[in-house]
């Protein structure tokens, strides 16, 4: 699949590694930070940025399924490296990381992984009895008018799902970076489960 690529400086997309014009299908590839990402790190980005336009959505969690599903078993260890690639990208979204890790159980369990179908069944149970909050909303960057007429309109998808405003009251800052606690409770959690897929 050939994908029309122009490249930019850090001074059109800061620390995002890549973005997509959902005008012209263009995607907008970051040259400052694109070395610090490996192969399989920048199909994964591709992909998003993709999916993005080819499903006409701005749903980070709709694009991250699709990233999934197109470097499913291109490497080893794929599953796991997705969700490890938007760490890296510092994706600090808790709802977003949940819905990575449930798809990959999804694929992990159709393809006959019993641990990732029971895992799935845990999950599903937790949300029933309330002890997790289902995932189900859509994150949304554009206003109202421009999502009917997406097409029409100039709108760019960044990678890193632009700046996360939400959850600044109770964390820590450590220079730019900002981690609030329940970010910082659900990544060692992610870790913990990343150590068992092994």
């Amino acid at each position: 699949m050939k994908v029309p690529v122009q490249y930019v400086n850090s001074s059109v997309l800061g620390s995002c590694p890549a973005s997509v014009d959902m005008l012209t299908g263009i995607i907008s590839i970051n040259k400052d930070v694109w070395s610090q990402y490996d192969n399989f790190e920048k199909s994964f980005i591709l992909f998003h940025e993709i999916g993005h336009y080819n499903l006409d959505t701005d749903s980070e969690y709709d694009a991250d399924a699709y990233a999934l599903k197109h470097v499913y078993k291109t490497a080893p260890r794929s599953l796991k490296r997705s969700l490890q690639t938007l760490c890296k990208i510092k994706i600090l979204d808790s709802q977003r990381l949940n819905k990575l890790y449930e798809e990959a159980l999804k694929l992990d369990a159709s393809d006959g992984n019993m641990d990732a179908y029971l895992e799935l069944i845990k999950i599903n149970n937790n949300k029933i009895t309330g002890k997790m909050k289902p995932s189900n909303a859509k994150e949304t960057y554009m206003q109202p008018a421009q999502r009917n007429n997406r097409r029409t309109a100039t709108v760019i998808r960044y990678a890193d799902g632009g700046e996360n405003k939400s959850h600044k009251t109770n964390g820590i800052k450590i220079g730019n970076w900002y981690f609030s606690f329940t970010n910082i409770l659900l990544m060692l959690l992610i870790l913990v489960v990343l150590i068992k897929m092994k």
